[in-house]
């Protein structure tokens, strides 16, 4: 027996009532003082399946609302029981408290640029690694080639970050990229305010119109995953 934690949220603020979480069971309300936790009792620890990810991330978002935005936890935050969970987060309360107000009427959005006419050249995602028959020569110079080719991808998703970032700095509170992975050139999120979202929408519209050669994918309203540190 133990409990699942999913979220951190502000003092007094519970879950609607009928909030169910992994496996159908009730989430409930932890009170760690300054702040609070939504968790849920399970007889184990919940595999880390997609049906409860997708279910994790639900509870989450149902803690959503103009004023607040819950500080999210990754998958698998597992304690013996309610009394150690609440006393985990109630340990760091100052740091849940600074990120609860930073994201107090925020929301992330995701941002995929992706290769519309062609995929990248397949070494620059595989890996390389020599067959019983490759030549030392080779082998380097098919690493060399990867190497260059990730080089290639890097300096792709250097630009378009910078790309997007021209268009919609003056409208976001905070960014993140990657490098993209197979057709996608690069991965942006972005932490918006709730009342900019029109703002924003306009913004990645006008990235889509500028290049239509790219694929610009849109995705969220989400809870700021990317920005817990």
């Amino acid at each position: 027996m133990g409990v699942h934690v999913y979220c951190v949220v502000p003092a007094g603020f519970g879950p609607p009532d009928g909030t169910r979480g992994i496996e159908g069971e009730a989430v409930g309300f932890g009170d760690a003082g300054m702040v609070g936790c939504w968790m849920s009792r399970h007889d184990s620890r919940p595999a880390p399946t997609a049906e409860s990810i997708r279910v994790h991330n639900d509870v989450v978002k149902a803690g959503m609302t103009d004023d607040v935005t819950p500080v999210p936890l990754r998958f698998g935050q597992w304690f013996a029981d309610a009394d150690t969970a609440v006393a985990e987060v109630g340990s760091d309360a100052e740091r849940w408290r600074s990120l609860l107000a930073g994201f107090a009427g925020f929301v992330e959005y995701g941002i995929r640029v992706r290769y519309a006419m062609a995929a990248p050249a397949v070494s620059a995602v595989r890996v390389v690694r020599p067959g019983p028959l490759t030549s030392g020569t080779a082998y380097m110079a098919a690493l060399a080639k990867r190497e260059a080719d990730a080089a290639d991808r890097r300096r792709d998703a250097e630009r378009a970050a910078a790309w997007i970032a021209g268009r919609t700095s003056a409208i976001v509170r905070d960014s993140r990229w990657e490098a993209g992975r197979g057709v996608d050139v690069v991965a942006v999120a972005h932490l918006v305010a709730r009342a900019d979202t029109g703002a924003y929408r306009s913004a990645v519209e006008s990235l889509r119109a500028e290049r239509p050669e790219v694929s610009v994918m849109l995705t969220g309203p989400w809870p700021p995953w990317s920005f817990v540190a």
